[in-house]
């Protein structure tokens, strides 16, 4: 191999005449659109608000982070095309302009860099004032939302009449919300930026929790509501014990936390009265449907409940069941169907 190499260095010459200059070239161009990028997002002589401060000493600190780094690169290209020149190897004049549109850049840059730094304490000092005018209104704003969420009506009783207009404005006093801790978010990263210590808004929070409770209250109820009417038409046999019981468990958390958090009020009864009448019903779904249940098992449970009742006939819904006023009688229920599966097992065994 040694020898190959040696009996050709015309030939060895000329493929790094034509590979160096290739891998440079496009080594070089990545770094010259770095630089033209960093000129172009520092290049606002003349800044307007707050917010372009805050992106210029964004770009700014990207910028001065990564300079020394690039720099480094390109003067690394320039000492490979000395060495090239010195074989007296040929780079194509566009390779050599756009080295040379590097340097510039990199001066151009240079500069930019240094006439931010130049302005920072300025600018500092000038938006500083502007976002210290800023914040008061938006305290205000929130103190006037938290009011609003707090408005008596949403826990009377009457207003369940109007359930869609209740949560219409819950929706608007949300998404006002939202928009409201967006922007403090964003004054409070201004004044990171800024060197000033982030404002605390005393009433973000607590509007925050009294808006998400009354959300909650109002949106599970019609929900709730929504799937107890398509849960009473459906056929007794056809009952989804199990799925009803997870929503359930999952409406009962909400009832437990609402209990907890805010003033007892009647939107938040109904909604925990319906949530146990469902979840109550379910066992004795399950237990009525059970086939080893025989006639005198029946006859013990028409004999608790004081009805007639055959769960068999195609009329007979969930309906049906809970307007008979069973979930009193869950737990008798459900050891009589107990008892006749271990009866049912027993004379298996015999």
């Amino acid at each position: 191999m040694r020898a190959k190499i040696q009996s050709t260095p015309k030939d060895y010459l000329s493929q790094l005449e034509k590979d160096i200059p290739e891998v440079i070239r496009k080594r070089n161009e990545e770094s010259k659109k770095w630089l033209e990028v960093q000129i172009r997002n520092l290049n606002k002589p003349n800044l307007q608000d707050v917010e372009e401060f805050v992106d210029q000493q964004a770009f700014y600190n990207y910028a001065s982070e990564n300079f020394q780094n690039v720099r480094d690169r390109v003067d690394m290209y320039g000492q490979i095309y000395n060495v090239l020149a010195e074989f007296q190897l040929k780079v194509k004049k566009e390779d050599k302009d756009s080295f040379g549109e590097s340097l510039t850049a990199i001066s151009k840059l240079s500069g930019h860099i240094q006439d931010v730094e130049t302005k920072q304490e300025e600018y500092k000092e000038t938006f500083k004032k502007d976002v210290a005018e800023r914040v008061p209104k938006l305290d205000a704003e929130i103190n006037a939302l938290y009011e609003k969420a707090q408005d008596p009506k949403y826990l009377e009783g009457e207003n369940m009449e109007k359930m869609f207009d209740i949560l219409a404005e819950l929706d608007e006093i949300e998404s006002k919300f939202k928009e409201l801790e967006a922007t403090k978010e964003k004054y409070n990263k201004w004044q990171e930026v800024l060197e000033t210590s982030p404002t605390v808004f005393e009433h973000l929070d607590d509007c925050r929790d009294q808006m998400s409770l009354r959300c909650l209250m109002w949106r599970s109820l019609n929900e709730w509501q929504d799937l107890n009417e398509k849960w009473l038409k459906t056929q007794f046999s056809e009952v989804d014990a199990k799925g009803i019981t997870t929503l359930a468990e999952k409406f009962s958390k909400n009832c437990m936390r609402l209990e907890k958090n805010l003033d007892p009020n009647p939107i938040q009864e109904k909604l925990k009265i319906l949530v146990n009448q469902f979840k109550d019903a379910m066992p004795i779904v399950t237990a009525l449907r059970n086939d080893k249940l025989e006639e005198h098992h029946w006859a013990q449970i028409k004999s608790l409940i004081k009805k007639d009742i055959d769960v068999s006939q195609s009329d007979f819904s969930l309906k049906s069941l809970i307007d008979m006023d069973v979930n009193q009688y869950q737990e008798e229920i459900v050891v009589i169907s107990t008892q006749a599966t271990q009866e049912a097992n027993l004379k298996i065994q015999i």
